[in-house]
């Protein structure tokens, strides 16, 4: 079992295999809270309630256990010893509960949250730190690998362990927007980069990380850019965000389920966002957009990130499709069955790290100005007539991923200078009259 997390997770690996169309001082948390947890037993109605879980009665052995259950891992050394007790079915009704227990998350734990940012513009980061303190006698299970790094559990890229830290809680957290609905976690492609695809596969599986805190200890995690990171919940309006945890332990019986008996919730922390995001961004359902403008007798052609994140275009035009980009201009002329395509020629001899262009939200780059008269005398050399109208658009193609790029560049250039922020997709710009007489933006 897994303890009932990745409930959506599984789904959200599957949407995140390409582009969806769709500093200050850390505040001081509110105290942790635990839901439903009654005042710890004495020694004395532990040994009465598990004295119970042999009663010959079904419904008073089922009372015990939901008793037990209730009181979580305070009832666990209790119920250790009655797995080795003489009456067999008190000994089983014990080793099944503490088998659910075993599996279980932040049981009996006390959560906390705090931002080390509580105000920010809507495209700073800020971090959620995550601590559990175990008061219990009894080891806390929680969804996250102890800090020390493993090749299966602790990704080493800065952008996988961002994933790998948001996605080992957000299962179980609720942001609320200003308006007061839920915000979904936005989860960028997971194929861009073989570590973040780890991280989620991993998370997504049926045994995902864990660790163990002692009783008296306490364990922290720490989610960097959770507003902003490949794995994000998105803050695009201004106004106050609240993020809280709430666990439900996921227990055989159903009624205890209903009754939220078990139940875990941290305290609400706050965060204020003081702007919006560009409506572009808050609308975009692709990463770039390509414009085409007219400047005398240039054709200027601009890509922009609507993104809410940096996105990196590769600028390096070739053949091959491994490591390159292309550009084609396509002439649309009435009544012709088919447009006419004419791809650019490479600009530079071979691929050079300087030409993959980082763009910031809303950042824009001129990836290439081109002559009228040059479109027209391919044009014509294709068979169109130099005096028929038609129209232009152009299109940019890069389907490679980083990850694949990296592959085809090495050694002579290494993993970092090609960061999973790469761009993979097409993109294709608005039609233009050929030799129209405005900017057309």
């Amino acid at each position: 079992m897994n303890g009932g997390r990745n409930a959506g997770l599984v789904c959200m690996v599957l949407l995140a295999t390409g582009w969806t169309d769709l500093a200050g001082q850390e505040t001081a948390p509110a105290p942790a809270v635990t839901t439903t947890q009654p005042s710890p037993p004495t020694e004395a109605q532990l040994r009465e309630t598990v004295g119970r879980l042999g009663h010959p009665l079904h419904a008073m052995r089922q009372t015990a256990a939901r008793r037990l259950a209730e009181w979580g891992l305070a009832a666990v050394p209790t119920l250790r010893e009655t797995v080795k007790s003489t009456d067999l079915e008190a000994a089983l009704s014990a080793s099944q509960l503490l088998a659910e227990m075993q599996v279980m998350l932040f049981l009996s734990a006390e959560v906390r949250l705090s931002v080390d940012h509580p105000e920010v513009a809507w495209n700073k980061p800020f971090d959620l730190i995550v601590r559990v303190h175990n008061p219990s006698p009894a080891r806390v299970r929680v969804p996250w690998p102890p800090p020390r790094r493993s090749l299966t559990t602790q990704p080493a890229s800065a952008d996988a362990v961002q994933v790998a830290s948001m996605l080992d809680v957000a299962d179980f957290l609720t942001v609320l927007c200003p308006k007061g609905t839920p915000l979904d976690l936005r989860l960028d492609p997971i194929d861009a980069d073989s570590e973040i695809r780890t991280a989620v596969e991993l998370r997504a599986g049926l045994q995902p990380p864990s660790q163990w805190i002692e009783p008296g200890r306490t364990a922290e995690l720490r989610v960097p850019e959770f507003n902003r990171g490949w794995a994000r919940y998105p803050m695009f309006e201004a106004g106050e965000y609240h993020i809280a945890l709430r666990y439900q332990p996921p227990w055989e019986v159903e009624s205890w389920i209903d009754d939220e008996l078990g139940v875990v919730a941290s305290n609400t922390v706050t965060v204020r966002v003081t702007n919006d995001a560009p409506a572009a961004v808050r609308e975009a359902e692709r990463p770039l957009r390509l414009v085409l403008h007219q400047e005398g007798e240039i054709l200027r052609a601009d890509l922009t990130n609507l993104w809410d994140r940096p996105v990196t275009v590769n600028l390096n035009l070739g053949p091959e499709p491994g490591q390159y980009a292309q550009l084609a201009w396509e002439f649309h002329v009435p009544d012709a069955d088919e447009p006419f395509a004419w791809q650019v020629e490479p600009d530079a001899p071979g691929f050079d790290s300087d030409r993959l262009r980082h763009l910031q939200p809303m950042e824009t780059t001129t990836i290439i100005r081109m002559p009228i008269s040059t479109l027209r005398i391919r044009a014509t050399a294709a068979g169109v007539a130099p005096q028929t109208a038609c129209t232009c658009m152009l299109r940019y193609f890069h389907l490679a991923t980083a990850e694949e790029v990296r592959v085809r560049v090495r050694p002579r250039i290494p993993d970092v200078f090609v960061p999973p922020s790469l761009f993979s997709g097409t993109v294709v710009s608005e039609p233009i009259p050929l030799g129209a007489g405005n900017d057309h933006r």
